[in-house]
């Protein structure tokens, strides 16, 4: 019998989209449905056949998803493939513990997203999924949980891989009660929510430059930011639907998870989300029983020149960038 127990998620950063290359980073997954995908086509002609007809393979990519529970230092790597840019790492304090800041990569022609290739040992076979885009992140905040993220994936191309020795994190992950967070730059009573950065990565991307079944190298177009946030209803959250879901103006987002294992003396592993410009589309209080009330908001992410759609950051031992 197989069973996902002993299964491996590694990741490795190639620098040529068709490629695949050695993994690098071993993944505290939970859960992987990484697909190749082959475009079938019928030969519809009428004659020569009363079935379907022969079909052909006219196009392949990879499509799918993956989950883990975010270390300190192994969500580096992710982070820096789904946003895209990465600042050069500066060090805290002159000590040997350093920031590493990251926002959605830039728009402009010369600029490429980061691939992947994503290593699946399933225990029957080890595939390798190549070119891997990271179309979308999704994290979830729940309480008495760890900080989980999803990503979903497109690619190139699978191929036959083996998988590497490589070591998993022995920290602590980043976990609901090693979490602040913040509304309009006040702490907030928050019990949990969901955000999620979507690239809008091409799909189909099929032409004619060279002959072949598979996509040309795919990247990220309009970008969007949107969530949840899951409160307590009082005159706080009251006075956040007010001004803020009511009058049509922003307000700011943040969450600050502090790990309790050290880089050095004094430091620790941290990882910060800050979104300055924040729209509440949704605010609906609800008595549904004799219990606390609570209410939800939905909300979606702005940017201007000032501020960008949103940054993270990541404090660990790293000197230098997760992709360069």
């Amino acid at each position: 019998m197989y069973s996902g127990t002993g299964a491996k998620l590694q990741a490795g950063v190639q620098s040529n989209f068709s490629t695949i290359v050695a993994q690098s980073q071993a993944l505290s997954f939970t859960k992987e449905n990484l697909r190749y995908v082959p475009a079938y086509k019928r030969r519809d002609i009428l004659t020569g056949t009363r079935g379907g007809g022969v079909m052909d393979i006219l196009g392949v990519k990879i499509e799918g998803d993956f989950s883990v529970i975010a270390y300190p230092d192994e969500i580096g790597l992710l982070i820096s493939a789904v946003m895209g840019a990465e600042a050069s790492p500066a060090a805290v304090s002159g000590s040997a513990v350093y920031d590493h800041v990251f926002t959605p990569m830039s728009a402009v022609a010369a600029s490429s997203m980061p691939k992947l290739t994503l290593t699946v040992d399933r225990i029957a076979a080890v595939y390798g999924y190549v070119g891997c885009k990271l179309d979308s992140m999704t994290l979830d905040v729940k309480k008495l949980d760890y900080l989980r993220a999803t990503f979903s994936v497109r690619g190139y191309d699978e191929i036959t891989d083996t998988i590497d020795t490589l070591s998993r994190s022995s920290l602590k992950p980043f976990s609901f009660p090693m979490c602040a967070a913040q509304v309009g730059g006040a702490p907030y009573d928050v019990e949990g929510g969901t955000i999620r950065f979507n690239n809008n990565v091409e799909d189909d991307l099929f032409t004619l430059k060279a002959a072949g079944s598979n996509m040309a190298e795919i990247e990220a177009q309009a970008r969007a930011l949107t969530g949840t946030l899951e409160v307590l209803y009082d005159t706080t959250s009251d006075a956040t639907r007010s001004t803020v879901f009511k009058g049509g103006i922003t307000t700011s987002l943040s969450f600050v998870w502090t790990s309790t294992d050290v880089v050095l003396t004094g430091k620790f592993y941290t990882l910060t989300l800050a979104i300055p410009l924040v729209y509440i589309t949704k605010a609906d209080p609800s008595i549904q029983d004799g219990n606390r009330l609570r209410q939800t908001f939905e909300w979606s992410a702005d940017e201007n020149a000032a501020n960008p759609l949103w940054t993270i950051t990541l404090r660990d031992a790293r000197a230098t960038k997760y992709i360069t």
